[in-house]
């Protein structure tokens, strides 16, 4: 006898292809670094994530990945959300008021293949480059003509890095009990704790 459950397979992706059919129009307002105030939509930042996603999986990375954000809350973080989460990598979101030793702690722990981060953070990511020995590439929150002088490995602008992804990318199925986030705890006794979040 079978169940009269739904059947489905999830992807967090879901909500922003649900949000683009909706409400393709509907604006999506970052403050920037530099203080600017961009303005896109849903459309747009469906369409990017897609590309990321695809760029992602066509730089080797794949489900079970653990790709760090180390970003503050720009519509770029959000298409990282949808394209990592999205393709079947894990987003682990750094937090940037950490002891340094702990944030050494926590990207070795959880084992960060690739970190996405906001130009004001590289010289923090350059003073502890050494000491992280899982992170093989660094995606730089800036245009291409923003592009810092950095010491980090493999180094890439994040429009560079999108700008070959397919716009047409299809997400991938995945199971009830895939991960999508990762988080960890901070201000505990010993060290931070990871929580791994399913989609």
């Amino acid at each position: 006898m079978i169940g009269d459950m739904q059947s489905w397979t999830p992807n967090i992706a879901s909500i922003i292809e649900h949000a683009r059919n909706i409400y393709p129009k509907q604006e999506v307002i970052s403050r920037m670094v530099s203080g600017e105030v961009h303005r896109t939509n849903y459309d747009e930042v469906c369409i990017r994530s897609r590309k990321l996603a695809s760029a992602l999986e066509k730089d080797g990375y794949k489900k079970g990945d653990v790709l760090a954000t180390l970003a503050l809350n720009t519509y770029r973080h959000l298409e990282m959300y949808y394209g990592i989460s999205g393709m079947g990598a894990i987003t682990h979101t750094l937090n940037f008021r950490l002891h340094p030793e702990q944030a050494v702690y926590i990207i070795n722990h959880a084992e960060d293949k690739v970190i996405f981060v906001e130009t004001p953070f590289v010289p923090m990511m350059e003073a502890l480059k050494d000491q992280l020995i899982c992170v093989e590439k660094y995606i730089i929150l800036c245009n291409q003509s923003e592009m810092p002088e950095t010491s980090l490995k493999n180094a890439i602008s994040y429009e560079k890095y999108i700008e070959s992804g397919d716009q047409n990318y299809e997400w991938p199925k995945m199971d009830d009990d895939a991960a999508c986030g990762l988080c960890y705890t901070s201000g505990t006794t010993g060290n931070p704790k990871g929580v791994l979040i399913c989609s």
